[in-house]
C-alpha cells in the first residue's frame, strides 16, 4: 500500500475531521484533505462517534473485507490514493489472509470495529483498523491475546494465561512523502567550511534543515574559531554543534590532515526527518496516554501503546529510547548487552513522568514493504506500578533488569526485522 506522491505534502499527517455528528471527513473526491506539515499522526480512538459500541452486539461471522467491499471501491473512479483502491486493483491474497486470519480469533465488538473501518476509502479509517489488527498479532505473540473493548478511549483489553491483563491502545500512522532535501543548500554550507584556515578535516551533519536563501558565513566564523582552539590544542574532545534559531549543525573531527588544495569538510551528511517524527511520536503518545489515564477504570491496569507506522520511521539511533527513559547516568556493556542505569535526578522523559505510572510501554511497529514484515521494538516502563516484562514478547525489548538502590537498570535492544502472521512467527 503507497500513498501516491502527487496528494501529500512534505511529511504531513492526516488528522480526524468531523463536520456532523454522523462523523463524515469531508474531502474533495479524488484527493486527500490537506495535510499538516509536520504532523504524522492519526489516532482513531480520539472519535467514540465512529467506533462506539454498537447495541447489537452478536457476533458477526462474516468477512472483516469482503469481495463486494474490494469489488465497490475498483469500480469507484479515481481514489488512487486510497489504500483500499490499491488492494482492489492488486492480489490481496497475503493480506486478506492475514486480516481474516487474525480478526477470526478476536471478541465479536472488535470484528464489528473493524467490519466498519476497513472498507473504508478514507486511508486513516482503513489504515486504523489494520494497525490494530498488526498489534493485535503481535500482541498475541507475547501471550496476551484480545478479550474485548475498553471504552470511552477504544482501548483494546489484553489478557495473558497467568492472569495478568493490560490495555492495547493502538496509533496507526501514516507517513507522507517527502521530497529529498535542497542539496544546493548543503553544497553551499560545504564550501564555506572549505575557506576555514585550519588544516584540520571535519564531518557535517545537519539535523535541522537548511532554509531557503541560508547564509552559511556565520557558521564558518564559528568553525574558523572553533579549529583555531581545536590546533592550539585548547579543545577537549572531538565534537561541537553550532544551534540558531534556523539551523541544528553537528560538526566532528575526523582525525584526518588536509592535504594541499583539498577542502576542510570530509563529508557531509543531509538533514533526515528523524527528529521531527520523533517529536510528533512523543505528541502522539502523551495525548493517547493522557486521554486514556483521564478515562480509563482505576484498576490499575498498565497501558500499552502500540505506534503503528504504514513504512519506517527512521528514527534517529537511540532517539526513542532517550524520548522514553531520559539520559542515562552510567552505561556499560558485556555478555548482558547494553545496560543503561538511571540515575535517581529527574530528567526529561515520560516513562519517568509520576502522570504515566500506568503506561506499562511502548512499542513501534513499523511495516516494511507491501505485506505484513514488520520491524519491531518494545521499551518497557521500570517506574510503572503494574510490570509488563517476564512475557515472551516476540521480539527486541528494552526494558528493566534489576534495581540498583532507586536506579533502574535497563537493558537496551535494537529493532528487529521478522515476518508477522497474527502473532506466529
Amino acid at each position: 500500500m503507497r500513498e501516491e506522491p502527487a496528494t501529500l505534502a512534505d511529511f504531513a499527517g492526516l488528522r480526524w475531521r468531523f463536520d456532523d455528528a454522523a462523523g463524515r471527513v469531508p474531502a474533495a473526491a479524488g484527493s486527500l484533505p490537506a495535510p499538516w506539515p509536520g504532523e504524522i499522526v492519526h489516532h482513531a480512538a480520539q472519535d467514540a462517534l465512529l467506533t462506539a459500541p454498537s447495541l447489537h452486539t452478536s457476533p458477526l461471522e462474516s468477512a472483516l473485507l469482503d469481495a463486494q467491499a474490494l469489488a465497490e471501491a475498483a469500480r469507484t473512479p479515481g481514489a488512487s490514493y486510497s489504500f483500499l483502491k490499491q488492494l482492489s486493483t492488486s492480489d490481496p491474497g497475503e493480506l486478506l489472509a492475514f486480516i481474516e486470519r487474525v480478526g477470526a480469533r478476536q471478541p465479536p465488538e472488535l470484528r464489528q470495529r473493524w467490519q466498519r473501518l476497513l472498507p473504508s476509502l478514507d486511508n486513516r479509517r482503513f489504515f486504523q483498523a489494520f494497525a490494530e489488527l498488526l498489534a493485535v498479532g503481535w500482541a498475541a505473540g507475547a501471550g496476551l491475546h484480545a478479550d474485548g473493548l475498553r471504552w470511552p478511549e477504544a482501548a483494546i483489553s489484553l489478557r495473558a494465561a497467568d492472569g495478568r491483563a493490560a490495555d492495547l491502545l493502538v496509533l496507526g500512522l501514516i507517513r507522507g512523502v517527502r521530497a529529498a532535501p535542497d542539496g544546493e543548500q548543503v553544497r553551499a554550507l560545504v564550501a564555506a567550511l572549505d575557506r576555514v584556515s585550519s588544516r584540520a578535516r571535519i564531518a557535517v551533519l545537519v539535523r535541522r534543515w537548511l532554509p531557503e536563501g541560508f547564509d552559511p558565513e556565520p557558521v564558518r566564523r564559528a568553525i574558523e574559531l572553533w579549529l583555531r582552539e581545536v590546533d592550539r590544542g585548547g579543545w577537549d574532545g572531538r565534537y561541537a554543534a553550532y544551534d540558531d534559531e534556523h539551523v541544528s549543525l553537528e560538526f566532528a573531527l575526523t582525525g584526518e590532515t588536509r592535504a594541499p588544495r583539498q577542502g576542510a569538510v570530509s563529508f557531509a551528511l543531509p538533514p533526515a526527518d528523524g527528529h521531527r517524527t520523533l517529536d510528533a511520536v512523543a505528541d502522539l503518545v502523551l495525548g493517547a496516554a493522557d486521554a486514556w489515564r483521564a478515562t480509563a477504570p482505576r484498576d490499575g491496569r498498565p497501558l500499552l501503546v502500540a505506534v503503528v507506522a504504514d513504512q519506517p520511521l527512521s528514527l534517529p539511533p537511540g532517539g526513542l529510547r532517550e524520548l522514553l527513559y531520559g539520559k542515562a547516568a552510567e552505561q556499560s556493556g558485556g555478555e548482558e548487552g547494553l545496560l543503561l542505569t538511571y540515575g535517581p535526578e529527574m530528567s526529561h522523559s515520560i516513562f519517568r513522568d509520576p502522570l504515566q505510572a500506568r503506561l506499562g510501554g511502548v512499542c513501534v511497529l513499523e511495516r516494511i514493504g507491501d505485506g505484513v514484515e514488520l520491524r519491531d521494538h518494545l521499551l518497557l516502563n521500570p517506574w510503572c506500578g503494574r510490570q509488563l516484562g517476564g512475557l515472551p514478547w516476540p521480539g527486541p525489548v528494552t526494558g528493566p533488569v534489576r534495581w540498583s538502590g532507586e536506579r533502574p537498570v535497563v537493558r537496551a535492544a535494537g529493532g528487529a526485522r521478522r515476518p508477522t502472521h497474527g502473532g506466529r512467527r
